[in-house]
């Protein structure tokens, strides 16, 4: 994908400039047909230029980063961890257990909130 981006990057420039030398001889020369051409081949070249070297950093770094997380785990090997309890809670529901939906009976009364 890398490469792929370079040679559009390249071809992109090339074709701005092979189209800015035929406007400029098609017609009477105009500057600012030639200029639009080149600016905009070598514009829409360099973006796809640097998308190619940004994407291939990207993927230098990802292999020095996997490097170093499989030194890591080859060096550094994972202790077997022990069941932790999930919770400490000494709380009950037993004072919820009259509770209705929109009532809350007491002592037998029913009472609407």
């Amino acid at each position: 994908m890398v490469s792929f981006l370079f040679v559009v990057g390249i071809l992109q420039v090339l074709f701005g400039l092979i189209m800015g030398v035929r406007a400029a001889t098609e017609h009477d020369f105009h500057l600012l047909p030639v200029l639009g051409w080149w600016i905009g081949g070598v514009t829409s070249g360099a973006v796809f230029f640097a998308l190619g070297f940004i994407l291939d950093s990207v993927r230098s770094t990802e292999g020095y980063a996997y490097q170093l997380l499989r030194n890591y785990n080859r060096d550094n090997p994972a202790p077997a961890e022990a069941q932790r309890p999930l919770g400490n809670s000494k709380s009950s529901l037993s004072k919820l257990s009259s509770y209705r939906m929109g009532t809350l009976e007491k002592n037998g009364e029913s009472t609407s909130e």
